[in-house]
């Protein structure tokens, strides 16, 4: 009976002293809405003590920083009371809050490791020359994160790119293709270095509106080249001498266009007719008809006056779903109000087509007559016009410049192509 009961005794102290010396493990996760979205954090307890935490963004971007950071901070000062990092507050928000979602639900109390941060829980920043040093709080063997290092970085030739590097060590930044001007294409204009290989398609303009005199162009102030027409210059009634596109000053009457705030300006009612107004500057135009609608003929839609039966009108239609029928020109489609069978011309604007479907007419520039070629004759062509000639002349393929209008300059430029200077007809 005794030897038996020695036995027992010997068992338990052996299951006693096993037990004692094992390691209580616990592990919990918890999630939060960080900057980037989701923000997932896992914490591993050994013996009551934190021994690991990561933490996962799968969207983060500036947040990078504190899904590395903190969690180092946490193992080294035993706590989740850390601070927040300046530069990413809502994800070092996140990171914080899913840690003690993980602490509740590895089955301990949170506030049971809400002790004051001190120097553990220091950012650790270094140099990559001794990257197991803080510079800010001097503490040395600790953990610092790839991205709190610093670097002497410079860039490095690689043919058609550079690529930043580190002095000290391996650290580099993927290589990049280098980007030049199109009057310096032996320089790039991202790491600064010279004599190198530019990619032609890296050729990048700089573009902004250059004053021409009576017009203005959006082109590049380095090469002159430019995908868009000259256009007259625009200013505001109030001050009629300032470009607002491109800024010019001190500009004549001649060579801006004027236009008026919607706030300044209101129609008068003439009675049979009505007027633009602009009450800051006085201008007016020419008084023109009301406009009606088929549905509301007695009442203006610019002016809102009544409209007496006398009254000059200009009846606008309501356009049907389908419908339409048109020719080269023209187009016509039955009003869904009024039931009025309605012929126009087509709209297009630029190549769109026109809303009743036909496709814009394919012109080639400088070719006034039609006729498939650019020579003298359409010069001639668009000389006459211009000159009160009673003649036919494509007046898209006239616009030689581009800026929506038929005048000496297109005629200009047309005589300049056709004499082998390097300009282009658009």
């Amino acid at each position: 009976m005794k030897k038996r009961l020695s036995i027992l005794l010997c068992m338990f102290l052996i299951l006693f002293m096993f037990t004692a010396a094992a390691s209580t493990v616990f592990t919990g996760t918890g999630q939060a809405i960080g900057f980037g979205g989701n923000v997932i954090v896992t914490i591993t307890l050994t013996d009551g003590v934190i021994t690991e935490v990561t933490a996962d963004g799968p969207k983060e971007i500036l947040g990078v920083y504190a899904l590395e950071q903190l969690p180092i901070s946490m193992v080294e000062g035993n706590t989740i009371n850390v601070d927040t990092i300046a530069a990413a507050t809502v994800t070092s928000t996140a990171v914080i809050e899913a840690a003690r979602l993980a602490l509740t639900d590895a089955g301990v109390d949170p506030d049971d490791y809400m002790s004051a941060p001190g120097a553990a829980s220091c950012f650790h920043e270094g140099l990559c020359t001794a990257p197991t040093t803080c510079t800010k709080c001097g503490r040395t063997n600790v953990t610092i994160a790839e991205i709190a290092l610093e670097h002497d970085l410079y860039y490095v030739d690689l043919g058609e790119h550079h690529q930043y590097q580190c002095k000290n060590c391996d650290y580099a930044h993927e290589p990049a293709e280098h980007r030049g001007h199109c009057v310096t294409m032996t320089s790039c204009f991202d790491c600064g270095l010279t004599d190198v290989t530019v990619p032609a398609n890296n050729k990048y303009h700089l573009m902004g509106y250059v004053d021409l005199g009576d017009m203005h162009q959006y082109q590049c102030t380095l090469c002159g080249q430019s995908s868009t027409a000259a256009e007259k210059h625009t200013a505001d009634c109030t001050q009629p001498s300032t470009c607002t596109v491109c800024g010019t000053t001190d500009l004549e009457a001649t060579e801006v266009s004027i236009i008026h705030s919607a706030e300044n300006y209101a129609y008068d009612d003439l009675g049979d007719q009505h007027q633009f107004h602009c009450y800051v500057c006085g201008y007016r135009e020419e008084a023109a008809a009301h406009d009606v609608s088929c549905s509301q003929p007695t009442r203006c839609y610019t002016c809102n006056a009544a409209v007496s039966a006398s009254a000059q009108v200009i009846i606008s239609h309501s356009l049907p779903d389908s419908g339409f029928t048109y020719t080269a020109k023209e187009h016509s489609y039955t009003c869904s109000n009024c039931g009025k069978v309605i012929t126009e011309q087509h709209y297009f604007y630029g190549d769109s087509p026109c809303f009743c479907g036909a496709t814009a007419p394919v012109h080639t520039p400088g070719d006034t007559n039609s006729d498939s070629f650019v020579d003298m004759r359409d010069a001639l062509s668009l000389l006459k016009k211009l000159a009160g000639w009673n003649i036919t002349i494509d007046t898209a393929a006239a616009d030689c410049n581009g800026d929506g209008s038929v005048n000496m300059r297109d005629a200009l430029l047309l005589l300049k192509h056709l004499a082998g200077w390097d300009v282009k007809l658009q």
